[in-house]
């Protein structure tokens, strides 16, 4: 009898509960009155969501072993899921005289004494993890099915869709694979102290004429006039403005708090930012502000594009402000991912939408099945905070892809 309870329990910890229960069956019919039997086809009808079986196998264990707070329980959770919530209700309250103690049955307790649901809701589903290690030797379609699945389709590319990019450096390298596609992208290398929401927003306000902060004529000295009318004119007829978000740790000033621009070339003055200037990772709060009035200038500097939110994968390049670079930019792009996230939940929904650039480099790339020959960052350059070239294509094929464009990937990506 133990080894046909241990094949049972076999069989069930590999999620085949149906044949386990079946198993389990055979055994109380022959007489097998041993309450873990009883108790494990109980906990397994539960499980496999057939409630009115649960409901005869609580009976009968009650029948068998009278008062048991676990039965009484079960009993009540499968009374409830009938919609029979008299009958749970007495179940549970019997099952906390039981077992004070039961937090479970407390917890279902209260649900019960809601009544019987209006309509039927059935919980949403559950969204796995891809569970093991050879769902990622195919990169492009482990993206598909746990990331791009869940995403709405935007339908808003076709093959004469005009591009602009900005924010961080990540933003050039899209630009770059864009137009190798065909694209017409129009993008401003104006260095990588453009890489937070602060900085692209003064970039933005000195474009649109609002150039009365000190800092945002900073921002126009350093861009030059050449560069605002460049970037003036391509707004001006971009249907699709993908804003790459780089760095949440910004300078400010020591005496007054505000936030600086600094792009120092000499030598001299970088050594002696520290003493006037202080880095801090800036808040959430802060951010959502920022992407909020950066989204309200593009839509007067453009004709009301779709606005495409990305956090960069690149690392940031080094911190005054903590001991390590690395935690540094864990919290860097956290405060991002979070203010992009508040912040759709405030912009149109018609409008602006996220891609998950930073989460297929950062959070799945890490698992990717790769040949040594293909890493993440530096294939190209051998430097670790370059995202790999064949990587960037690949993400820019699958936004083409997802928001309309004829997909063009290659099976060896």
């Amino acid at each position: 009898m133990s080894d046909s309870l241990d094949q049972a329990r076999t069989l069930a910890a590999r999620k085949q509960r149906r044949p386990a229960l079946e198993m389990l069956g055979r055994m109380i019919a022959a007489g097998d009155a041993r309450e873990e039997v009883f108790a494990s086809a109980l906990l397994w009808s539960l499980r496999s969501r057939d409630w009115d079986q649960a409901v005869g196998m609580a009976e009968a264990t009650l029948g068998r072993f009278p008062g048991r707070a676990y039965a009484l329980r079960g009993l009540g959770e499968a009374l409830l899921q009938l919609g029979r919530s008299d009958e749970a209700l007495a179940a549970l309250a019997g099952a906390l005289r039981a077992d004070p103690e039961d937090w479970e049955a407390a917890e279902l307790l209260e649900a019960a004494r809601l009544g019987p649901l209006a309509v039927e809701t059935p919980p949403p589903p559950v969204r796995p993890w891809p569970g093991t290690v050879a769902k990622f030797a195919k990169p492009e379609g482990l993206i598909r099915s746990h990331v791009l699945r869940s995403l709405p389709r935007g339908g808003f590319i076709g093959p004469d869709t005009r591009f602009v990019t900005l924010g961080s450096c990540f933003a050039n390298n899209l630009a770059k694979r864009l137009a190798r596609k065909g694209r017409q992208v129009a993008h401003y290398p104006i260095g990588e102290e453009i890489n937070s929401t602060f900085a692209n927003l003064h970039l933005l306000k000195w474009i649109a004429g609002e150039r009365e902060a000190p800092v945002t004529r900073t921002v126009g000295r350093v861009i030059g006039a050449a560069m605002a009318e460049d970037i003036r004119a391509g707004l001006a007829g971009a249907q699709v403005v993908i804003l790459t978000l780089g760095v949440a740790a910004c300078h400010f000033r020591r005496d007054t708090g505000e936030f600086a621009f600094l792009a120092p070339r000499s030598e001299a003055l970088k050594e002696r930012i520290h003493l006037a200037y202080e880095m801090r990772t800036t808040t959430v709060a802060q951010n959502v502000q920022n992407i909020l009035a950066i989204a309200g200038l593009i839509n007067r500097l453009a004709p009301r594009p779709k606005i495409v939110l990305t956090v960069s994968p690149a690392p940031m390049a080094g911190t005054t402000e903590m001991e390590s670079a690395a935690i540094a930019d864990c919290l860097s792009k956290s405060t991002l991912r979070l203010a992009c996230h508040e912040a759709l939940g405030r912009l149109d929904p018609d409008q602006a939408l996220y891609w998950p650039s930073f989460e297929i480099v950062r959070w799945l790339g890490p698992h990717f099945v790769l040949p040594p020959e293909r890493p993440l960052y530096g294939a190209d350059d051998a430097n670790s905070r370059h995202v790999s070239d064949w990587l960037v294509d690949l993400i820019v094929e699958l936004f083409l892809e997802h928001h309309g464009a004829v997909s063009e990937i290659r099976p060896d990506l």
